[in-house]
């Protein structure tokens, strides 16, 4: 169970960096380097959650598809707005934020 706990708090703080670097690249004239931690984070939180649902072993139930649906809306949503619409980023960073809380919903109460 000592590395069950290692990748759920491995997935956690990269998920946190994920959503803090996705943040960053919105409010700001984000550089590279942003851009490229936002990207990197976000494979972080993928590998930690992948590594999750092996070592639970349950297959692949609704709750966590929902959140691999939702981890692809934010990444497109970040990606996106940046490029296509850079004046509605502060709008972006109200839905970013209501993803979090629908995905932290699926993680917590498993619907």
């Amino acid at each position: 169970m000592l590395f069950y706990e290692f990748l759920k708090l491995f997935h956690i703080l990269a998920a946190f960096m994920f959503i803090s670097f996705g943040v960053a690249s919105l409010l700001t004239q984000s550089s590279k380097l942003v851009k490229a931690m936002f990207g990197a984070c976000s494979l972080l939180a993928l590998i930690g959650g992948v590594g999750l649902i092996g070592v639970l072993k349950q297959g692949m139930p609704g709750w966590m598809t929902a959140k691999l649906i939702i981890w692809a809306v934010i990444m497109a949503l970040v990606g996106v707005v940046n490029k296509r619409f850079p004046s509605y980023r502060t709008h972006a960073i109200g839905g970013l934020f209501f993803l979090v809380g629908l995905a932290i919903f699926y993680a917590v109460y498993k619907p």
